[in-house]
């Protein structure tokens, strides 16, 4: 007997808690539940309590070391400047 899932039953079965997001991403739970309620990872609220989207889709940030990679790799990314000066 074959088995047919709706949209909303495999979007259920592809999800994960955000302990386990947490583990994975190597953050608090907080960070997990900040970056689903800013957008920049997919899930969804069921009641009380969040459910990531598995596979993640993570939105990466405008900052960060991530620029720095893609700087390396040749992208048209502007490249980082310090705007404090050193003494040297």
């Amino acid at each position: 007997m074959e088995k047919y899932y709706s949209a909303s039953a495999l979007a259920g079965l592809c999800s994960v808690n955000v302990e386990k997001a947490a583990d994975y991403f190597n953050v608090s739970t907080r960070r997990i539940r900040q970056l689903l309620i800013d957008g920049r990872l997919s899930g969804v609220k069921r009641g009380k309590a969040w459910q990531v989207a598995y596979p993640y889709q993570f939105t990466i940030g405008t900052r960060g070391p991530h620029l720095l990679l893609q700087q390396a790799k040749g992208s048209n990314v502007r490249p980082f400047r310090s705007k404090r000066k050193r003494n040297n």
